[in-house]
């Protein structure tokens, strides 16, 4: 049976994890303090996108075993 909350909750934690790694490897980089005030963008938004990803699997196991 084909899962759609699992594999698209799969596609969100790769990208995340992809935006936390790069966010960390380039941390500390000059273009954070010139372009987004001091803020790593990619760490904060490959979180949210990872809590997103969470979201999207507990509703697809939610639902899996929600009988109709």
């Amino acid at each position: 049976m084909l899962n759609l909350p699992f594999y698209l909750s799969s596609l969100f934690g790769l990208i995340s994890a992809i935006l936390i790694v790069y966010g960390i490897a380039t941390n500390g980089s000059e273009i954070y303090t010139r372009h987004s005030l001091g803020y790593n963008i990619n760490i904060i938004w490959g979180s949210v996108i990872f809590c997103a990803s969470m979201f999207f699997l507990a509703l697809g196991k939610y639902s899996a075993r929600k009988k109709i």
